[in-house]
């Protein structure tokens, strides 16, 4: 595909197997989202991945979820072409919808994003296929539009029905999914910490690890008192809304909601207007591997910045002297006399949804030696250099890398963190410090804090070069419909 006819815009998401950048066709204008995959050291099995991703999407044609045109090869990279989901993700979205609204965001108006949500699962299972990385961020909305993304570890169900690779983000992860046994229902289980995470603003179950859910499973007891736990903390929740999170939250799959059955609850049928709390809509759940490298971070930091520990000790300490603790208003005082750049523009609604997040005992208190860590954790984590120097302790071999080895040494008996870190390696076995840091970051779940530092990045040129993906690239788009589409798109006569 020649370079001129297209142009690449803002990078709009990064995981593991790639990053997602917006294109724009010159001759018609219209945009596209592209799903850039580096294929240096790719193996057979990875083109057979992509293969079977490409089956998937082809076979999926619902427009709640984003089509597919076809792929086009530059250099190394392969750039599978979707349409562009205008929009942005559901906690965001909530965010917005209660800034703008006089009346706040009731359960009436997230009804409408689950209810879109429930139906086009019920499409993704009707065709065999599970999604298996079910999260917020993967529901786009924009106005009425609900669009379903991302399937890129999405598995078809094999001849007896069952899939065994587990996949997917750990905290939406279902507990069959660690046994590797599981269906459809996983996806199930999924939407249900969704609506749960939206109504209460933390996810039910981030402190049981796998092997609490492997020892849970083999227990007929804990089916019901999982179920009864989420009924229990959804205390602002509407009678409706806290049943529906409890039938999809059943310990065994068997006793879970299917996408059909979802369909027909009474939640998704006559919601109450009860209001979302505050609370729930701005605060956010750290990620897995936030929790991880948050005490390695601090730690090193402490090692190596005595100076600026005790500069902003010093400073939150002379806050309200005769306490350890810290109230709203000092908490606020602190962010408008001490602090400068990205963090001095948070607003109100932001700084009290930090507050709440650190606000443990829900007493209207933070204690000091908690906001400090906490301050050193995300100054750090924005600033590149002294996070990939407080990384270097993760290299064993001392050769600007990590591998997967060093993070299994490190987190030994942790398998939520193993398997975490494995979706930030994808492919591969070792990454350099710094491309860890970046997938990493890109993978923190806590969005309130990393907004501030995005930044649009431009692909930079590349003239087409040999290389072994050429072949596996000519392999999987033989399909003359493939070409035709993309042909189509950037108004291509046959003979360019």
């Amino acid at each position: 595909m020649p370079q001129s006819e297209f142009t690449w815009g803002a990078v709009l998401g990064q995981g593991a197997f790639g990053r997602v950048v917006e294109i724009k066709a010159n001759k018609t204008g219209k945009s596209y989202a592209a799903k850039v995959m580096d294929t240096t050291g790719w193996a057979s099995e990875e083109y057979q991945y992509l293969k079977e991703e490409i089956d998937m999407l082809e076979s999926l044609n619902q427009p709640n979820i984003p089509k597919f045109y076809g792929l086009f090869h530059q250099g190394n990279d392969i750039m599978m072409l979707q349409e562009l989901c205008e929009g942005i993700p559901l906690r965001d979205w909530m965010v917005e919808f209660q800034r703008t609204s006089t009346e706040g965001i009731n359960e009436q108006d997230l009804v409408k994003v689950i209810n879109v949500v429930t139906r086009t699962l019920i499409h993704v299972h009707e065709a065999g296929i599970v999604h298996c990385d079910m999260k917020p961020d993967n529901i786009i909305v924009n106005g009425d539009e609900v669009s379903l993304i991302d399937f890129g570890v999405a598995q078809k169900r094999n001849k007896n029905g069952w899939l065994s690779f587990a996949q997917g983000s750990p905290a939406y992860i279902a507990p069959e999914v660690w046994e590797g046994h599981y269906t459809e229902h996983a996806d199930m289980w999924s939407l249900g910490v969704i609506a749960f995470e939206c109504l209460h603003g933390r996810r039910p179950f981030d402190h049981i690890t796998p092997d609490d859910w492997l020892r849970k499973l083999k227990s007929e007891e804990e089916s019901e008192s999982v179920a009864d736990l989420v009924y229990q903390m959804l205390v602002s929740a509407s009678a409706a809304a806290r049943s529906f999170c409890k039938q999809l939250l059943r310990l065994h799959a068997k006793d879970r909601l299917s996408a059909e059955e979802a369909c027909a609850h009474e939640w998704l049928h006559d919601p109450q207007p009860f209001v979302i709390p505050d609370e729930a809509v701005h605060s956010r759940s750290n990620s897995v591997i936030e929790n991880a490298l948050r005490p390695l971070v601090i730690s090193k930091a402490e090692q190596m910045e005595n100076r600026l520990i005790e500069e902003f000790k010093n400073k939150i300490y002379n806050l309200d002297q005769d306490h350890d603790y810290l109230t709203f208003d000092s908490f606020k005082m602190f962010f408008e006399n001490f602090v400068d750049g990205t963090h001095a523009h948070w607003n109100d609604k932001d700084l009290r949804g930090i507050f709440n997040d650190l606000d443990i005992k829900k007493n209207g208190l933070v204690p000091k030696k908690e906001f400090l860590e906490w301050y050193m954790w995300h100054h750090i984590q924005h600033d590149d250099e002294r996070f990939w120097d407080c990384l270097k302790q993760l290299d064993e071999e001392n050769d600007g890398s990590i591998s997967m080895d060093n993070i299994k040494n490190k987190f030994e008996g942790q398998p939520e963190i193993i398997y975490a870190f494995r979706q930030v390696f994808g492919s591969r076995t070792k990454l350099s410090i710094r491309k860890l840091a970046t997938r990493a970051k890109k993978r923190m779940i806590d969005k309130k804090y990393s907004d501030f530092q995005k930044r649009q990045k431009k692909i930079s040129d590349e003239e087409p070069e040999t290389s072994s993906a050429i072949y596996h690239f000519q392999k999987i788009t033989r399909n003359s419909r493939i070409e035709q589409s993309l042909r189509n798109i950037f108004s291509l006569s046959e003979d360019e």
